[in-house]
């Protein structure tokens, strides 16, 4: 199996802190619950200052998609995306 790196990635925000303006995030946390319905899988990540839901749906870059898949609850990841108001739109998954 490839392991992703992360890159020099640095946390920008805490999941408690999420901004409502559209800019990039990095949030790292662990997987407080993991929903998979097929085509739609909800995350709920959560670190000490809250949680961030994160969905992935047939929009979502199939490779980021089969990432999410992957994810079982109490993993440790690390999530990029753009927030763009009430709908991210995720992009790396770490």
């Amino acid at each position: 199996m490839k392991l992703d790196t992360m890159k020099g990635l640095r946390r920008t925000h805490y999941c408690g802190e999420v901004p409502e303006t559209e800019q990039e995030v990095v949030v790292c946390g662990f997987a407080d619950r993991v929903r998979d319905m097929g085509n739609l899988i909800f995350i709920n990540l959560r670190d000490r200052t809250g949680l961030v839901q994160l969905a992935f749906n047939d929009e979502t870059d199939r490779a980021v998609f089969e990432k999410a898949q992957l994810v079982k609850s109490e993993y440790s990841k690390i999530f990029t995306f753009i927030f763009c108001g009430a709908k991210p739109m995720v992009f790396h998954l770490f």
